[in-house]
Order: C-alpha cells, then structure tokens, then sequence
C-alpha cells in the first residue's frame, strides 16, 4: 500500500502526530510506498533506518491510488515520427503525446507506459 501524510480529519489532536513524522523524514505531503497495513487499527507501518514509523489511515494518512489504476481504455499507435499514447485518465480523454520505439518495447504493460507519459507527477 503507498500512502500520502496529511492531518486528514483536519483535528488538531493529530498535529503532533504529523510533527513526528516530520522529525523522522517524513513531511505532510510525502508519499510513502510499500507500508505494511494493520486492518485491526487502521495503522500503516514502515521502518525508516533506526525510526519504526506509524501513520493512521483516515487521521494521518489517506491512501494513493496506484497511477496505472487510475488508466483506461489506453491506446498506441504509430505515425510518422514515431509512436503517440493516448488514454482515459480519470474517466476523462487526455490527447496523445509522442513517445520513442525505445519506449515502447520497455514496457510490458501498456498501462504503466500510459501512467508514466499521461500522468504528471502533481495529479
């Protein structure tokens, strides 16, 4: 599971949980991948070099949908210069960007291919 620290309820009880995040490198708005989730406690758990962390789904955490997830109904073509991606993100069209020949036989999934050229990093 990858997660993304924010005071989520927006109670300031959870202020100093987040102030220990951030002491262990983990600032409000830092994506944390690969947290072992604890469904009893709705607590995400990771270690950090000597810092055992702990974050709270739904208090100081939501969870970050993985990117290939969020592609549909991808497509890839070829013109002249060489190859467009196109997709659905989001539900929503996003025109086609061109990509190189090297690109495409990177990958084995299309829509990682699709997340990594139509997904910009702040969406």
């Amino acid at each position: 599971m990858n997660i993304i620290i924010k005071n989520v309820t927006g109670c300031p009880g959870n202020d100093w949980k987040i102030f220990e995040l951030k002491r262990c490198g983990f600032p409000a708005g830092s994506i944390v991948r690969d947290v072992y989730f604890r469904p009893e406690n709705n607590s995400c758990t990771w270690s950090s070099g000597a810092d055992d962390c702990v974050a709270y789904l739904g208090e100081t955490c939501e969870e970050v949908t993985p990117q290939a997830a969020r592609i549909s109904l991808e497509h890839i073509y070829q013109c002249k210069d060489g190859f467009m991606i196109g997709a659905f993100v989001d539900g929503k069209e996003v025109a086609p960007v061109s990509i190189s020949r090297e690109d495409v036989l990177s990958y084995t999934d299309l829509k990682a291919l699709a997340a990594k050229f139509l997904i910009t990093p702040n969406t």
